[in-house]
């Protein structure tokens, strides 16, 4: 296993994952890997989902039990979706990277909960090698990106330490709107509520970097629930994040494309520049 923390053996790493885990909390393994550099501890994200494997293929909940109190059948399935979500979508990640014009690749998530840290990945990974530093991205349901805060703020952080500037168009009005734009003030990115010039696009969120565009359909099976979520709300106070939380982890279908197509991208970028009275 490959683990950029050459000062801590792996035995550790298993470790810290198991504190993490029976701390009560279901992380992914992207928050596994900023937990613990918030620690001065770096490992690779790959390095994470080995480590997960490890732990399942040698009998995690057997070598663990006297030392920490874990749920068995909530970590099994934890294991069980990450090596999954591991070796059927990140590993495609790589893939699309390489994609020829024309082309596209499509993913498909369970939760937002799952959903969110890997199209982030997807975005991180584009931007890191775009020729054109920007990420565009179109968010039509306001409430979809708010449900999901925490994860929308690190990426924020990880966009910002790429110098990308972010120009989003967000589908939202009012105390909401407000609420999000002080909580997405990034350096260097652009930010706007308003449907146009994205009026007709209200089932899909994408984004675009370069080439490449990034596209999400979620069921209309969520879409109730989350709507729900600030239905009668009047402010942030009044948010219940019980239900936020039983939400972003309600099984659903999110379609994830991403595609290479430079023709309708450029047009997409276009309409991001008269919007934002940017020059192309």
């Amino acid at each position: 296993m490959r683990i950029t923390d050459t000062k801590k053996p792996e035995k550790q790493l298993d470790e810290e994952i198991v504190r993490l885990l029976a701390a009560g909390q279901a992380l992914s393994a992207l928050e596994i890997q900023q937990t613990l550099e918030s620690k001065k501890r770096s490992f690779s994200l790959k390095g994470i989902y080995l480590a997960f494997e490890k732990l399942q293929a040698e009998g995690l909940l057997k070598k663990y039990k006297k030392k920490v109190s874990l749920d068995p059948l909530g970590v099994a399935e934890q294991f069980m979706f990450w090596q999954r979500a591991y070796n059927n979508q990140l590993s495609k990640i790589e893939y699309t990277m390489n994609l020829e014009d024309g082309e596209e690749e499509k993913l498909e998530f369970f939760t937002i909960q799952s959903y969110m840290p890997h199209v982030n990945e997807v975005y991180l990974s584009l931007i890191k090698n775009a020729k054109e530093k920007k990420l565009y991205e179109w968010v039509p349901f306001v409430w979809f990106h708010l449900a999901s805060q925490d994860t929308e703020q690190k990426f924020l952080k990880l966009v910002e330490a790429t110098n990308c500037q972010f120009l989003r168009i967000i589908g939202a009005d009012g105390w909401l709107a407000r609420l999000l734009a002080r909580h997405w003030d990034a350096r260097g990115s652009l930010w706007s509520f308003s449907t146009s010039p994205f009026h007709k696009d209200m089932e899909k969120f994408f984004g675009v970097v370069d080439d490449f565009i990034v596209e999400t359909r979620i069921t209309p099976e969520l879409r109730a629930p989350l709507a729900n979520l600030y239905k009668n709300i009047t402010g942030p106070d009044d948010l219940d994040i019980s239900a936020i939380t039983q939400t972003v982890t309600l099984p659903s279908r999110i379609k994830l494309t991403i595609k290479r197509n430079a023709k309708e991208a450029a047009a997409l970028k276009k309409k991001f520049h008269y919007y934002f009275a940017l020059s192309v």
